[in-house]
């Protein structure tokens, strides 16, 4: 005979994770982006002046930048990097438990037993020695002081009704 056993174990997890995720994609970025520009632009070109003298004019120059910027990308951008992701997930997962739990089982148990035994002759003498006994005994197990017996006790009902005859 066998009884069904389920129930859901909450097993604890603890588990670090040190990994790095590789992205190499490309995003559409529809938003315009507003961009403080700051610096330098260095000029060092020649210029021709129109005219009758056609003059021609080096200019070197350093221009300063200090303005907000609107700008907005057009095309799709590619996006590559590692991303390094460093976390302990600490949690429970539950984990569903169906067991079949037999019962009334024969278990055999190997026992050397050591003893003397007498035996009865028309001459009197001891005889003592090694007997091998072998033994098939039942066990018994009491499963009302089990974990068991809960749920027993909720699937009786059920077995009284299966063997009525």
């Amino acid at each position: 005979m066998s009884i069904p056993f389920h129930t859901t174990l909450q097993i604890p997890i603890d588990l670090p994770i040190a990994q790095t995720i590789a992205i190499d994609t490309l995003l559409q970025l529809p938003e315009t982006m507003q961009l403080q520009v700051r610096g330098q632009i260095p000029v060092d070109q020649r210029f021709e002046m129109p005219g009758p003298a056609h003059a021609r004019i080096r200019v070197k120059a350093s221009i300063p930048v200090d303005q907000l910027l609107a700008a907005r990308l057009e095309t799709n951008t590619r996006f590559k990097t590692d991303i390094p992701v460093r976390m302990v997930i600490k949690d429970k997962i539950p984990v569903s438990l169906e067991l079949t739990v037999p019962v009334d089982q024969d278990i055999p148990l190997d026992l050397l037993i050591r003893n003397n035994a007498q035996a009865v002759f028309p001459d009197r003498f001891r005889i003592s020695g090694k007997v091998p006994i072998h033994l098939r005994v039942p066990v018994r197990i009491p499963l009302a002081h089990t974990p068991l017996k809960p749920h027993l006790d909720q699937t009786a009902p059920d077995l009284d009704d299966f063997f009525q005859f």
